[in-house]
């Protein structure tokens, strides 16, 4: 988890509860000095449904963590999900291995939140991560890792 805290250099207090009660952690940190900013990790992964409240001298800032999914289907040569409905999605496609190497393209979900995106005109790396976010009113982002993979092979074994 990462963020911007309004005043750099003030405490904060980050807490994750789970959608359902059963699981909640608490932690209180100071954002850097120069940029605001802050890093944590929790003792579990932020999972959909999840509520984030962030605390700090300003006021607060409580989120709930949206549903977000992302794969890459080599043999159709697609990006596709699921995310809420009518949302727009931001995609990141692995095209350079350089810095910065990277194709972007928009698109928004439909009524029941299925995106998919057409990289047949891409040459996407292999092996290499993408990556989908959606960014929320308050400037919120979620972001949803993929990985680019070929078909997957099975290889028969023969003994004489």
């Amino acid at each position: 988890m990462n963020g911007i805290a309004a005043t750099a250099g003030a405490p904060y207090t980050l807490t994750l509860q789970s959608a359902d009660g059963t699981f909640s952690q608490v932690i209180t940190g100071t954002s850097a000095s120069g940029t605001g900013n802050f890093y944590d990790c929790f003792r579990r992964a932020v999972q959909p449904g999840d509520r984030l409240t962030l605390q700090e001298v300003s006021g607060s800032n409580a989120f709930t963590v949206p549903y977000l999914t992302a794969a890459y289907d080599y043999g159709r040569r697609v990006v596709e999900g699921q995310a809420p409905p009518g949302t727009p999605i931001l995609v990141k496609i692995p095209v350079y291995m350089y810095w910065n190497g990277f194709v972007y393209r928009h698109v928004w979900t439909d009524a029941s939140g299925h995106y998919g995106v057409d990289t047949s005109d891409l040459d996407p790396l292999l092996d290499y991560w993408g990556e989908v976010s959606i960014t929320d009113e308050a400037g919120n982002v979620v972001k949803r890792p993929f990985a680019i993979q070929s078909y997957r092979c099975y290889l028969p074994v023969m003994h004489n």
